[in-house]
């Protein structure tokens, strides 16, 4: 695992994500490293700050770093029904569930009929962000059972 490196740019994702939302409402963005346990940090209103990642830096070399795609409220539940509002929708889409590997799940995401606002390279595959510029809230269980 590498550290990260472009922290400009991850701020940049950050607030793609989040800043929406914060103006008008208040929560926490999880951060969770998952080593040989599960830790998670929760920065309020998305606030990453220098020392947030110094830590993301450190366990990066040992851990997977993620970030949770919707705010939640302080909890160490880290359950879905902890969401409460709906900022994006996102898919995991590894490229070992294709024959073509990464190259096939990069066209297969191009393909999309609802492109995806952000697209990560998530090493073996892509993470697809579609950011709502209006959060969804207050119902974000019922459109999870939806969704499911």
């Amino acid at each position: 695992m590498e550290p990260t490196r472009n922290l400009p740019e991850t701020n940049r994702f950050i607030r793609a994500l989040f800043t929406h939302y914060f103006k008008d409402n208040d929560g926490h963005v999880e951060l969770r490293f998952i080593g040989q346990d599960v830790v998670s940090k929760f920065c309020r209103r998305g606030e990453v700050g220098e020392e947030d990642w110094a830590e993301v830096n450190q366990r990066n070399a040992t851990c997977h770093v993620y970030l949770g795609a919707n705010p939640r409220p302080l909890s160490q539940a880290k359950r879905q029904d902890d969401i409460q509002d709906i900022v994006c929708l996102w898919a995991d889409v590894d490229g070992k569930d294709f024959d073509g590997g990464k190259e096939e799940v990069m066209r297969r995401v191009q393909g999309f009929p609802i492109a995806p606002s952000i697209v990560v390279d998530s090493g073996h595959g892509c993470h697809c962000y579609w950011v709502h510029l209006t959060p969804q809230l207050s119902n974000a269980n019922a459109t999870f059972n939806k969704l499911e």
